[in-house]
């Protein structure tokens, strides 16, 4: 009987010890987090951030956009690779890709991880909303005669987005676990995407009130106020009254209706279906 309770103690403890390994190797797991400029990646990462010191406990830390700077404080915490891959054109400081023709490469991206974390916007207005980017939010704007030269342009413009999400799309497969998430349904319905996120990050039963807090505390006016203030660490401030010129600018969907022309729009969505509609943007208009 002593010996049956010794086995069975022991067949817990080995168990347990299991679980645990597991646990701590789901969460040190590097999670590939890419995403194509202007998708929302500086929202959701605020919004991650302002959840890790929160639920971790990590004190007073300000308010910041850089994941690794929070993830420095805790080894425990997820830790996620944001990255532009080769997708970007210039950065804020006026670093100009020298690469700018490989994101049209069919090759797989970085596949070194288990797990991808996809952010994805409706590519229309993506080139719309990165088109100000370029021109007003960064120390070497690009000089550009129009927002439809830009947006039709074959290298820099729609066929830009298009390429990298097909890269995606095809390759996906690679990746033991893959979520899409999309800024459309981040937007409307944030709390459950957030969680979303959150489970597939590794935390297993993020609270639902700690969520709202985050989600209220993110929300886009708020942001807005934040960043005209200086207050979000990793966010450069490029102009106060321009909000074409902000990081936080509309947080609407469909704003490419707009800024482009009739003619324009047909254009696009023509490219769209050459690139046989990534995602399914055009089908769901």
């Amino acid at each position: 009987m002593i010996n049956h309770i010794k086995r069975q103690v022991s067949k817990k403890v080995r168990q347990l010890i299991r679980e645990e390994r597991e646990s701590a190797k789901r969460v040190r797991e590097v999670i590939h987090f890419p995403a194509y400029p202007k998708t929302g990646g500086t929202w959701l990462k605020l919004m991650l951030n302002s959840f890790f010191l929160r639920f971790y406990e990590l004190g007073d830390a300000n308010l910041s956009v850089e994941l690794q700077s929070v993830q420095l404080l805790n080894q425990y915490l997820p830790k996620l690779n944001w990255t532009h891959e080769d997708s970007y054109i210039i950065t804020e400081s006026g670093n100009l890709n020298k690469s700018l023709t490989s994101v049209f490469d069919d090759r797989p991206p970085t596949t070194d991880h288990g797990k991808c974390l996809l952010l994805i916007r409706d590519p229309r207005d993506v080139v719309v909303s990165y088109f100000h980017q370029v021109t007003k939010r960064t120390s070497s704007p690009l000089s550009l005669e129009s927002i439809e030269d830009f947006v039709l342009d074959p290298t820099l413009g729609i066929d830009r987005v298009l390429a990298y999400y097909r890269r995606y799309q095809r390759y996906s497969h690679t990746y033991r676990h893959f979520k899409l998430i999309r800024y459309e349904s981040l937007l409307t319905n944030t709390e459950r995407e957030l969680d979303g996120v959150l489970r597939f990050i590794g935390i297993p039963d993020p609270p639902e009130c700690l969520i709202r807090e985050i989600v209220d505390q993110a929300r886009p006016e708020q942001m807005r106020k934040l960043e005209v203030s200086g207050r979000i660490e990793g966010m450069n401030s490029f102009s106060k009254s321009d909000v074409d010129a902000l990081k936080v600018r509309k947080a609407k969907i469909g704003t490419y209706k707009e800024e482009l022309s009739a003619e324009v729009i047909c254009r696009v969505n023509e490219r769209i279906a050459e690139y046989k509609d990534p995602f399914g943007y055009l089908n769901a208009q």
